[in-house]
């Protein structure tokens, strides 16, 4: 079984600089007291205490939560299950969670929650807040493995070894060239196919894939396929002049060698 690589990425500045201005933002908007009528006001210092204290502990539950979803869901596979645990966990959770907080505060101090502004104030600020912390712990794991995957795709071309990088989820692996299977693309995206079945993205297009690939392995069958010579299981000529091929592991529609590339086929197989 692959490994997955260490998520690591930078959100210090969330805690130094966002989660300060989100708790006082909280305290003081729509408060209609000025700073020094606030500062006479003993429950001020509590609300702040308190705002503190649960953007903070929200804040670092965000980030676990985070850490712990990029490693459990596949980006391209599992995109719907990921949504949905995002916005029970990372949105609706946390907000339930600190207005439970704030009801019990109010009830603490004495303050009647029908005449607080905590669903029509409070609770809209806390939800928008928690779409920009979500929103921004998103595009810094999506940065991160984006460079990384450039970076150890670019590694692997330099490389003499014969590998090839790709990427799942939070996850990229080395896929050793006698696992691959054939390339193929659909919708301007490549992918690779392992001999077990696995599928990834691969990001490299056909049109430079081939450039790269040994020649005596693989053959271009049309625009949209690559294929490995030991993946193919049958080929046979159509009333068309056209080949059909037969692939291990099967894929879904016909493939088809073009008429113009038959000939060119059948001398691949034969020299090499």
């Amino acid at each position: 079984m692959l490994s997955r690589k260490p998520i690591d990425i930078n959100d210090k500045w969330i805690f130094i600089f966002v989660y300060p201005f989100i708790a006082f933002s909280i305290v003081h908007v729509g408060n209609d007291n000025s700073l020094s009528q606030l500062l006479r006001i003993p429950s001020y210092y509590s609300d702040i205490i308190l705002a503190f204290t649960c953007t903070y502990a929200i804040g670092w539950y965000l980030r676990k939560l985070f850490y712990l979803l990029e490693r459990r869901f596949e980006e391209e596979s599992q995109k719907r299950e990921r949504i949905v645990y995002q916005i029970l966990l990372g949105l609706i959770g946390p907000a339930t969670f600190i207005i439970g907080v704030e009801l019990v505060y109010l009830f603490m101090i004495g303050v009647d929650w029908k005449s607080s502004s905590i669903f029509y104030l409070e609770l809209p600020l806390v939800f928008m807040f928690l779409v920009l912390i979500n929103l921004i712990y998103f595009l810094l794991y999506r940065q991160k493995y984006a460079i990384g995957l450039r970076e150890t795709i670019s590694e692997q071309q330099r490389s003499k070894d014969n590998y090839f990088v790709v990427k799942s989820g939070a996850a990229i692996f080395n896929i050793p060239q006698e696992a691959v299977a054939y390339f193929y693309s659909e919708n301007k995206v490549s992918f690779l196919v392992c001999t077990d079945g696995k599928k990834y993205i691969y990001d490299i297009s056909l049109k430079e894939l081939i450039k790269q690939l040994p020649s005596s392995d693989f053959f271009q069958i049309n625009r949209q396929m690559i294929a490995r010579r030991s993946s193919l299981v049958k080929f046979s000529q159509t009333d068309t002049r056209r080949i059909k091929i037969e692939l291990k592991p099967t894929v879904e529609k016909d493939i088809y060698v073009s008429k113009t590339r038959s000939a060119e086929f059948f001398n691949w197989l034969n020299n090499h």
